[in-house]
Parts: structure tokens; C-alpha cells; sequence
């Protein structure tokens, strides 16, 4: 699902892009939905979560300088769902 959305400030540092209703059924719903976004061209996985009445999707300050945005911005979202397992890999020199 592809939309256009303001970049929106959410506290002091925190940004996100508050998700349409009908993107979220068209994802599945529910409280948490994982997703593979796309904001401005840079991709990353997240999830969609319920946040004051609103699903809103976290961008990172990362995200943000990757893809030459601030708060403000009108951003083209690309959301899918992505229900594959999310794992860490641990470096040899962690693991145990």
C-alpha cells in the first residue's frame, strides 16, 4: 500500500506517519502490524502500532538522515505486511 504522508513530530525527538484507517484494514488490522516500510526510498522493517486513537508508524532518527528528511516533510510510505520470524543474528564473539 502506497501513500502520501506528513512526517510528524512526536515529543521532543520522536517522528512517525500517522497510517490511514483503510491502509491498516488493507493490512489486516489488529493492534500491531508488522511491516517491510519504505519512506522516501529508504527501506526498513517496523511495525504499525495504535498510539493515542491513531495507528502510527516509528521513523527513526537513522531512517530520517538516510533519507534526507525532518519533521514536515510530505514523504511517499510504501507499507507490506511482513509476517516472516524477526531474528538477530549473534556474532561468534557474543554467542555463549
Amino acid at each position: 500500500m502506497t501513500f502520501r504522508a506528513v512526517l510528524q513530530l512526536d515529543g521532543a525527538t520522536a517522528t512517525g506517519i500517522v497510517v490511514p484507517p483503510e491502509v491498516v484494514e488493507a493490512l489486516g488490522g489488529g493492534g500491531r502490524i508488522p511491516v517491510r516500510a519504505t519512506v522516501a526510498g529508504v527501506e526498513y522493517p517496523s511495525t504499525i502500532a495504535m498510539r493515542a486513537g491513531q495507528a502510527k508508524l516509528p521513523v527513526s532518527a537513522d531512517i530520517r538522515t538516510r533519507a534526507g528528511i525532518a519533521a514536515g516533510d510530505d514523504v511517499e510510505v510504501d507499507l507490506v505486511r511482513d509476517d516472516q520470524p524477526r531474528t538477530v543474528e549473534v556474532p561468534e564473539d557474543l554467542a555463549a
